[in-house]
């Protein structure tokens, strides 16, 4: 794996997100709000965090997916989930579902 000087960051509108991915990263965390959007059904808050005491992986999270046991690659879905995806747990006809989505890059991913 190469060496990296990028922090990494997150942006997101579920505050419940910008809280847990500040778990993940103790330390020093740079949060803006990038934007208010008033709608007449609610309220969103555009949040952007920045670990400042940590090192982005994001480059190399295939390659590190890669080589991990089950218990890892638990831990490793659930922080993707955190920083780059979305969980949601829905009815249809009248069943609990439950849908998860992780954006990753293509390009990257059909060279992984």
């Amino acid at each position: 794996m190469r060496e990296k000087k990028d922090k990494p960051r997150m942006r997101t509108t579920r505050l419940w997100q910008a809280v847990f991915w500040a778990l993940l990263y103790p330390g020093d965390i740079y949060m803006n709000i990038k934007s208010i959007n008033v709608n007449i059904e609610d309220v969103t808050i555009t949040w952007s965090l920045t670990a400042n005491n940590h090192v982005s992986y994001k480059e190399d999270a295939l390659n590190i997916a890669k080589i991990l046991d089950e218990k890892g690659i638990l831990i490793f879905l659930l922080t993707s989930i955190l920083g780059d995806g979305y969980a949601n747990a829905y009815l249809r006809e009248n069943r609990l579902r439950a849908r998860i989505e992780i954006t990753v890059n293509v390009a990257k991913l059909e060279k992984s």
